[in-house]
């Protein structure tokens, strides 16, 4: 959709329909990554025994706070962050009634669209990208087939799909790779959050600078003291008692 598609992260899959074999699209992702893959499933009954990497469900209704929670721990150890989004896009996806869309909004995140070979999945389809558009969102279309071929419906679509996957098998991560575009193909390193050490080691750098700024100024304000008595001390031209000193000068 004309956005820049990042090399991993946090992605959402949602179907276009209810119809629509999501566990194929998602399973096909996750074999075709490179980096690291873990992922959450949000409301309904997927499971993911046979998806690749460290999976986790959040059903009844969870609040966003719980699922961000969730997406950020796995992000600082997994290159792709997977988020299967079971509702469609506007449902309500937890409490307070947010929807998939506003979690995709939040993590700025690409959303890929499931569909299938049917006229009506295409119509779908291009709700859901008009959707994602008009939040400024990335978005990408994978085909679940039964066929090898369904031209009228992927004529429908209003972009060139991503790939094309089949309904009936698990695939191989070199046989995912050559069903999606290599664009879907996740290759980025994990984004840890900043530990613990390294915030100590900023609070004492910050500590230090203070220190040093005090010292700098203690040393300012000696050289001062230091500087007015000389200029004030008395000299071999005063007169004796001029300056209400209990010394006396000879000069010779």
């Amino acid at each position: 959709m004309g956005r820049q598609w990042p090399a991993g992260g946090p992605w959402i899959i949602v179907p276009a329909c209810a119809d629509v074999n999501l566990s194929a699209a998602v399973a096909a992702l996750a074999a075709s990554a490179s980096a690291r893959v873990a992922g959450v499933v949000i409301g309904g009954d997927l499971t993911p025994d046979d998806w690749a990497g460290t999976w986790a469900s959040l059903r009844d209704q969870p609040s966003r706070a719980e699922a961000i929670t969730l997406i950020s721990t796995f992000s600082a150890t997994h290159g792709l962050v997977l988020i299967v989004g079971v509702p469609s896009l506007l449902a309500q996806a937890g409490r307070e009634g947010w929807t998939i869309t506003d979690l995709a909004a939040q993590l700025g995140a690409p959303v890929v669209v499931v569909t299938g070979e049917t006229t009506d999945a295409a119509d779908h389809t291009a709700k859901a990208l008009g959707l994602l558009d008009r939040r400024g969102l990335a978005g990408a279309v994978i085909v679940v087939s039964d066929a090898d071929s369904a031209p009228e419906a992927l004529a429908a679509l209003p972009v060139r799909p991503a790939g094309r996957v089949p309904s009936t098998s698990t695939v191989s991560p070199e046989a995912a790779r050559g069903l999606l575009d290599p664009m879907l193909h996740a290759s980025a390193d994990p984004t840890p959050e900043p530990s613990v050490l390294s915030l100590s080691l900023r609070s004492a750098s910050s500590g230090t600078r203070l220190v040093l700024l005090l010292v700098l100024v203690f040393i300012v304000m000696s050289l001062a003291a230091v500087g007015l008595a000389l200029h004030h001390r008395p000299t071999l031209d005063d007169e004796p008692g001029t300056n209400g000193s209990s010394f006396s000068f000879v000069r010779e």
